[in-house]
């Protein structure tokens, strides 16, 4: 039917040859961020505001890969609410009693309620070799999340996971999963 359509002195055939692909496309991105904004307004009233706070007055003790957010105990079922959705570089600090990380053009996360941190290979439908991802388990809106950090080694996401932990006055676990 495209090639009906087309040919060197017909130009709109060409015009509806390029609606043909193009309306369908349009299509799927709006319910793509329709079923987003929908499921954004659901993990928000399901786990409420997610705890934001100004970045630290020092420098970052560190850069890792964000992995997401996922309810507690799934590997796959992200949370979207509060910028938590997605992946990418992000930067974090460790304080005495919370965990602070800040992607790149989303809000400064504090991640409080710590109730354990380890290491995995995969975390939110990222997989990488054993024991790169760290994993920070932690309460948001009374509800037990999962957020992850992956490292480019194994050493640096267990010395994270055990830095973490000791903010929780927990011991630090292997491979929780």
């Amino acid at each position: 039917m495209l090639d009906a359509l087309r040919s060197d002195d017909n130009l709109l055939g060409e015009a509806v040859a390029a609606l043909l692909l193009l309306v369908p496309w349009a299509l799927a991105v709006r319910g793509m961020r329709r079923g987003y904004r929908r499921r954004r307004a659901r993990d928000e009233e399901r786990f409420g505001a997610v705890p934001s706070v100004d970045p630290p007055g020092r420098a970052p003790d560190g850069e890792a890969l964000y992995t997401g957010t996922t309810v507690g105990g799934s590997r796959i079922d992200r949370v979207a609410a509060g910028g938590l959705f997605g992946r990418g570089p992000c930067r974090y600090w460790l304080d005495t009693d919370r965990l602070v990380f800040q992607r790149v053009r989303g809000p400064v996360v504090a991640v409080t309620g710590i109730r354990d941190a380890g290491v995995t290979g995969a975390h939110a439908g990222r997989v990488l070799a054993p024991g790169r991802i760290a994993i920070v388990a932690w309460t948001l809106g009374g509800r037990p999340v999962d957020t992850g950090f992956a490292f480019d080694d194994a050493e640096a996401a267990a010395d994270f996971a055990d830095r973490v932990a000791a903010l929780a006055r927990t011991p630090s676990s292997g491979d929780r999963r």
